[in-house]
């Protein structure tokens, strides 16, 4: 009885004892398999944080794509408005513009007075003056076209006159009296301010002639037209002088001249006489 008894202890004991081991083992294996599940879960929580990294990344560059797509489109929007608005100045422009290109008309011809032999500024010439007529086209041709040289040489004034204009020239400041250079010159430039520049008609010598004029004179009839149409008739008288004719400047005339630039410069004028 003890012998089985024992035999039975035995068993027990061995049967306890492969339980155990068998308890162990699928205790390990549980254990291992525990550790494998944490292990794949990390890495399983390693995968996730890496694809949503990666998500994260392609929605990134995609949104990136886009707004670079979007600056692009607006780029070419912004040219496309700046060639429109070019576009659109231009045909404003055209459209101030006439419709069609006419020929321009040729100017209409001042209304003058009618005159036919009235000879207009653009026709007058220098003729010289070997003739009274030619020294009085010369004299009107000189003002026209600003020749204060060939004016001075037509004009002629007496001794006193001359005196008077010699004196006002010394009275100016230096720079002026440098500028009109002799007393014939300034009597030239004060002459071309009074003498109308649109026409001219000579009438001839005024008839009969005086009585007791020396033959190297003349006293000449002419209208004279200003630009605007406005006439008036004078008479001038003239002097051949050796084989030239010029026009007498009268010594009235330079006394007004005197003053007038006496006015302007604020020189003294010499003494009436």
């Amino acid at each position: 009885m003890k012998s089985w008894a024992t035999l039975l202890g035995c068993a027990a004991l061995v049967s306890g004892g492969v339980i155990l081991l068998r308890q162990h083992s699928v205790h390990e294996r549980l254990a291992t398999e525990s550790t494998d599940l944490r292990a794949r879960d990390q890495e399983a929580g390693r995968l996730r944080a890496e694809l949503e990294l990666r998500a994260k990344e392609r929605v990134t560059n995609e949104e990136l794509a886009a707004l670079r797509a979007d600056h692009e489109a607006v780029v070419r929007l912004r040219g496309e408005v700046e060639a429109l608005e070019i576009r659109e100045k231009t045909a404003a422009k055209t459209r101030e513009l006439p419709t069609a290109a006419p020929a321009p008309s040729p100017a209409p011809a001042p209304k003058f007075p009618t005159d036919p032999d009235m000879v207009l500024a653009a026709d007058w010439k220098n003729l010289g003056r070997g003739t009274p007529e030619a020294a009085l086209e010369t004299t009107v041709w000189a003002v026209a076209n600003g020749d204060m040289d060939t004016l001075a040489a037509t004009l002629q004034v007496d001794a006193k006159s001359r005196a008077k204009l010699e004196q006002s020239l010394a009275a100016l400041p230096n720079d002026l009296r440098a500028q009109y250079g002799t007393p014939e010159q300034l009597l030239a430039l004060m002459v071309s301010k009074d003498i109308p520049d649109g026409g001219m008609h000579i009438l001839g010598p005024v008839q009969p002639r005086p009585d007791g004029m020396p033959d190297n004179f003349e006293v000449m009839q002419l209208k004279l037209q200003d630009t605007k149409g406005g006439m008036k008739k004078t008479v001038v008288m003239v002097q051949k002088v050796s084989a030239e004719w010029q026009v007498i400047v009268p010594p009235e005339v330079v006394n007004k001249y005197v003053r007038q630039l006496a006015t302007k410069t604020g020189a003294v004028p010499p003494p009436a006489p």
